[in-house]
């Protein structure tokens, strides 16, 4: 139990991350002043490949966003 226990914990730590930043995403994308065809591209993204989709909404969809 030593181990699991303590591994446990990254798990905890590594979800609560997880969530916190993915909600950050999608707080970020609602708001953003795009098309709602852009939104909804961008949630499907987020939603469906949530690790590589935040990194890319970071790297491209904010990018798009500074553009207006």
């Amino acid at each position: 139990s030593g181990m699991a226990g303590y591994m446990g914990g990254y798990t905890l730590a590594f979800l609560l991350i997880f969530v916190i930043i993915y909600v950050w995403a999608l707080v970020d994308m609602l708001q953003a002043k795009k098309q709602n065809e852009w939104k909804i591209l961008w949630l499907l993204v987020l939603t469906l490949v949530p690790v590589i989709g935040f990194f890319l909404y970071l790297i491209i969809g904010r990018q798009e966003t500074k553009k207006l």
